[in-house]
């Protein structure tokens, strides 16, 4: 198993575990697995202090379904964002008035208000690769809480989801395309991977969207 992501608690708002943890660990196996033929996951929630031994470089494993399930380095700077529900589950009347908004206005609800830009915590996900469909806890049947998306990149060059730290006209998107993938990640044809959990029980199993 590969470390993917590791985020404390202390660093971003809204994150809750297990009682007595306070970080979080993703990782996943770097092969395509069903049923989304994406790298098969695992959430570990752990106390700090219990770790002793910090490794300081990425074991790489033997075999890979592809180089860009091998996460680049990095640091993260978490920074708080509004977002709003994903348009199909909206009411008819407001996403009319959305429709009139957008032709009058020129802006986009999706792209450019409802659902962010690469990796975040919380929020709302998106289903623009499938219809929306329920995310159901195997174990209990509860609704799912959105948790972590994994995202091959940080920005597609919609300013309003412009990271803080690239502010200024020398980060602009068009002039520096390839930057806004830090990670190195891809998923699937560019999608992105949304991570659930049971809002009953942590040690439910989670659940995985691609879209």
């Amino acid at each position: 198993m590969l470390g993917v992501a590791q985020l404390f608690m202390r660093d971003v708002p809204g994150l809750a575990g297990p009682a007595g943890a306070d970080v979080l660990q993703i990782l996943w196996c770097p092969r395509d697995h069903e049923p989304h033929y994406s790298p098969s996951l695992m959430l570990r929630w752990r106390r700090s202090s219990d770790v002793t031994d910090v490794l300081t470089d990425q074991p790489e494993p033997e075999v890979m379904e592809y180089d860009t399930y091998l996460p680049v380095p990095c640091v993260l700077h978490p920074e708080q964002v509004v977002e709003y529900p994903y348009k199909a589950f909206l009411p008819s009347d407001l996403k009319k008035r959305i429709r009139l908004w957008e032709e009058a206005s020129g802006h986009r609800y999706f792209y450019d208000l409802s659902i962010a830009d690469g990796w975040k915590v919380g929020g709302y996900a998106a289903w623009n690769l499938t219809d929306p469909y329920p995310m159901l806890c195997d174990d209990c049947g509860a609704d799912m809480d959105m948790l972590v998306k994994i995202d091959g990149s940080e920005w597609d060059g919609t300013e309003r989801w412009r990271p803080l730290e690239d502010a200024g006209p020398e980060n602009e998107f068009h002039e520096h395309p390839n930057r806004w993938e830090p990670t190195g990640i891809t998923i699937g044809r560019g999608y992105a991977l949304w991570i659930f959990t049971c809002p009953v029980s942590f040690d439910h199993p989670h659940g995985v969207s691609m879209q």
